[in-house]
């Protein structure tokens, strides 16, 4: 039974160690997108949206980004704090190689009595497996 064990152990690691290899040779060790994600700008406005055929007041959140690697998968979060809430937006967008694009990210839930306005943007990466 020990040598039975020990065989099994041995086949594992000849397993484990060819999806390694595989994964190193197409292009490296990282289990994720391969984007580089740069911030260039970030920009919030006092803005009037249309919600349900009604005027409603808000903030927008502008962002340029730049992906500054390989073609890839990169998460984008806006992030808007006010004195009636923090509120959190998310987008995964697949960016080419030295893409760089213009997001708007709308927040009508602080009103216009809202104060302490302030907003943050983060991007990474994607952990999704991208080719």
């Amino acid at each position: 039974m020990g040598e039975f064990a020990k065989s099994i152990g041995y086949i594992v690691i000849v397993i484990v160690a060819i999806g390694l290899f595989t994964k190193w040779k197409d292009g490296g060790t990282s289990w994720g997108s391969k984007a580089d994600c740069r911030i260039l700008a970030v920009q919030t406005q006092p803005e009037t949206f249309i919600t349900n055929n009604d005027f409603d007041f808000g903030y927008v959140v502008r962002t340029r980004i730049r992906n500054a690697g390989s073609e890839g998968a990169i998460t984008v979060k806006a992030f808007l704090s006010t004195s009636e809430g923090n509120f959190e937006r998310s987008q995964l967008i697949v960016f080419t190689a030295n893409q760089e694009d213009t997001l708007s990210y709308q927040f009508p839930e602080p009103t216009v009595n809202a104060t302490g306005v302030q907003s943050r943007i983060t991007c990474s990466p994607s952990k999704a497996n991208q080719k």
